[in-house]
C-alpha cells in the first residue's frame, strides 16, 4: 500500500487491464463516474514485456487532466489485472498516484466478478477477452476453468480466434485447405512467390510469428465479419470459439440443491462481437445443459466491476442507487 495519509478531497480510481487495453474510471465518493479513459494494456506474463510505467503514468495524467483533478487528490485505487505482473504494475501506480491506497486484484482469481455476479442473479462467470477464464462456486469454495494461457488454452478468446485465422491462412497458402477470404486480413504480410520462394516464405514466417497476443486478439472482429459474410473457415473458427465458451460455462455451473436454473454471467470484449456470436454461445450451451443460461449484462463490464470494488475498498456502502448509476453509466458508453 501507499502513503497512508489522506488527501483533502477524495476521488477514486478504478482500472481494468488485460492484454489489449487498460480502462480507467475516475469516481467521486458518491459513486458517480466523473471521467473515463484508456491507455495500452499492461497485463503481461512476465515483467519487462510491456512499457507499464510509461502507459500508466500517461493514462492517469491524461484522465486527471481531462477534468482538472490532480492525481494526488485520488485516495484509493483498485486495479483489476489480467496478468501476473502485479509488482510491476503496483510500482508504476505508486509513481502515478503518490497519495493513494492501492489494491491490485488478479482478474482470474474471480473475487471481483463473483462479487458482482449476484447483482445479475448469477452464480458463475465466464470472462472472455484477449484470453479466457471461468469462475464459479461449489460447496463454499471458488472453482475455476480455463486460464491456462495462449499456448495451452485460451479457448473462445480473441487471441485464439486471431491465431486460428492466421494458421488457416498459412495452410491455405500451402494448398492444404481450400481458399479463405481471411487471407485479406494478412495481405500486407503476403508477397508474390510465397508458395515457391523459400526466402519469401521465411520472411512471412518471421513477420507473422512476431505478432503479439494483443495484435492477434485485435483481429477477432475482422474474423467475425468474414464469418458474417459466409467464409467457411471463419465460420469454423467463430463456432469453435462459441463452443469453447459454452464448455467453460458448463465447467463452473454447479447444480444447486433446488434444481433451479443456473445463470452464468458473460463478461468481456468477445461478447461484443455481435448478436449472432452470443446466440451461438447460448445454442452450444443449451446442447450441453438445459439447466444453464447465459446472462449478457448489457454494457456492464469488468471496468464497472472495478468501480464497485474501489468503492468497497474506500468504505462506501454499495446501495441500489450507486449500482444503478454505474449500470446506467455503462449503458451510455
Amino acid at each position: 500500500m501507499n502513503n497512508t495519509s489522506k488527501p483533502d478531497s477524495n476521488y477514486l480510481l478504478a482500472c481494468e487491464s488485460g492484454g489489449s487495453k487498460t480502462h480507467l474510471c475516475l469516481l467521486d465518493m458518491g459513486g458517480e463516474i466523473i471521467a473515463e479513459g484508456f491507455c495500452p494494456g499492461v497485463a503481461a506474463v512476465r515483467p519487462g514485456m510491456l512499457p507499464v510505467e510509461e502507459s500508466l503514468l500517461q493514462g492517469v495524467r491524461s484522465l486527471c487532466g481531462s477534468c482538472c483533478i490532480l492525481p494526488n487528490l485520488i485516495s484509493h485505487c483498485y486495479f483489476s489485472l489480467g496478468g501476473p505482473n502485479v509488482e510491476e504494475v503496483e510500482k508504476a501506480l505508486r509513481m502515478a498516484l503518490p497519495m493513494a491506497l492501492i489494491k491490485i486484484g488478479r482478474e482470474a482469481d474471480g473475487k471481483m466478478v463473483m462479487t458482482c455476479a449476484p447483482c445479475f442473479g448469477c452464480s458463475a462467470t465466464v470472462l472472455a477477452g484477449t484470453g479466457t477464464v471461468a469462475v464459479g462456486e461449489s460447496g463454499g469454495k471458488r472453482i475455476f476453468a480455463g486460464g491456462w494461457g495462449p499456448d495451452l488454452d485460451d479457448a473462445g478468446s480473441g487471441g485464439r480466434i486471431g491465431k486460428e485465422a492466421l494458421s488457416a491462412v498459412l495452410l491455405s497458402i500451402d494448398g492444404r485447405i481450400g481458399k479463405t477470404s481471411l487471407r485479406s486480413i494478412f495481405v500486407k504480410f503476403i508477397k508474390p512467390g510465397v508458395f515457391d520462394d523459400f526466402n519469401i516464405r521465411m520472411e512471412l514466417k518471421k513477420n507473422v510469428t512476431a505478432l503479439s497476443r494483443k495484435e492477434l486478439a485485435a483481429l477477432a472482429p475482422d474474423v467475425y465479419r468474414h464469418f458474417l459474410h459466409g467464409d467457411e473457415m471463419a465460420a469454423e473458427i467463430i463456432r469453435n470459439a462459441a463452443r469453447g465458451i459454452a464448455l467453460l460455462a458448463n465447467a463452473v455451473a454447479v447444480k444447486n440443491a433446488s434444481g433451479s436454473e443456473i445463470r452464468v454471467m458473460a463478461l468481456g470484449g468477445i461478447f461484443k462481437l455481435g448478436t449472432e456470436f452470443r446466440d451461438l454461445c447460448e445454442e452450444y450451451l443449451s446442447e450441453i445443459r438445459d439447466d444453464v443460461k447465459f446472462v449478457f449484462p448489457g454494457e456492464f463490464d469488468l471496468s464497472r466491476g472495478a468501480c464497485i470494488m474501489v468503492l468497497m475498498y474506500a468504505g462506501v456502502d454499495i446501495d441500489e442507487r450507486i449500482m444503478e448509476s454505474i449500470r446506467k453509466k455503462g449503458d451510455q458508453n
